[in-house]
């Protein structure tokens, strides 16, 4: 099925007289916010689970340099979901925590990275560690994640969930299009709560019968232990703690 394909089912679904939803909507033509629709719906899909089988899931591999705090985010990776250095697994946070762990110095802490931070977006994301290391290393940054949906443009462009088969997402993101439509094109907002719940309800179903379990490795904690060791320097406080 290739976005041609899905455009052609669009200009059907939308004029099908059979749809309470649609029988006032004219079905010549295929505009060209169609292909917008899709795409939204495309996306909503795509990020509603990070489960989904046919997100492919990726991993790739970094190389520290000393001192350096932020490097670019690979390409290829949508969101990560395991981050770790030099085989030691790496706490989510955010650069102002960091920021505040390091007493707001512009040089950054050295020792055994425990914490990984993501900003910016597209060419400018950056992810970031606290502390950093002192040393190089090669292909010692781990991240594992979720793949980039890129946008279906060309006619013969096919969205990633047909790499599973995938046909079964054709009415779910009909759905989703024709929402979108809605938004655009309408002021009706029972129409657009009506269709975003028929959206919804059928994504849910989508994830019930088709996601995969994935098994995910638990992030170490750095937060201290009752009558254990206190957390290394550069420990970035959480509350409260067990």
């Amino acid at each position: 099925m290739q976005f041609v394909d899905i455009k052609t089912a669009f200009t059907s679904f939308r004029g099908d007289p059979s749809n309470a939803f649609h029988s006032d909507v004219s079905s010549s033509g295929v505009p060209s916010d169609d292909e917008i629709y899709i795409n939204s719906a495309y996306q909503y899909i795509a990020n509603y689970t990070t489960d989904w089988p046919w997100l492919e899931d990726t991993d790739e591999t970094l190389d520290s340099v000393a001192g350096q705090q932020e490097y670019t985010m690979p390409s290829t990776i949508g969101s990560a979901r395991v981050v770790s250095v030099d085989g030691i697994i790496c706490d989510p946070s955010q650069k102002s925590d960091v920021l505040v762990a390091n007493n707001y110095n512009t040089t950054p802490m050295a020792g055994q990275p425990r914490y990984f931070y993501i900003t910016g977006d597209g060419s400018e994301k950056k992810i970031g560690f606290h502390p950093v290391k002192s040393d190089n290393g090669v292909n010692d940054i781990y991240i594992y994640g979720s793949r980039i949906i890129a946008p279906l443009v060309d006619d013969s462009d096919e969205p990633l969930f047909m790499t599973t088969g995938g046909q079964e997402y054709l009415m779910t993101i009909l759905t989703g299009a024709y929402y979108y439509y809605l938004l655009k094109e309408t002021t009706d907002r029972d129409r657009q709560r009506q269709s975003r719940a028929i959206f919804i309800e059928e994504l849910r179903s989508m994830k019930k019968n088709s996601v995969r379990k994935i098994d995910r490795p638990y992030a170490i904690t750095m937060r201290p232990k009752r009558r254990g060791t206190y957390p290394p320097e550069g420990h970035i406080a959480r509350t409260p703690f067990p």
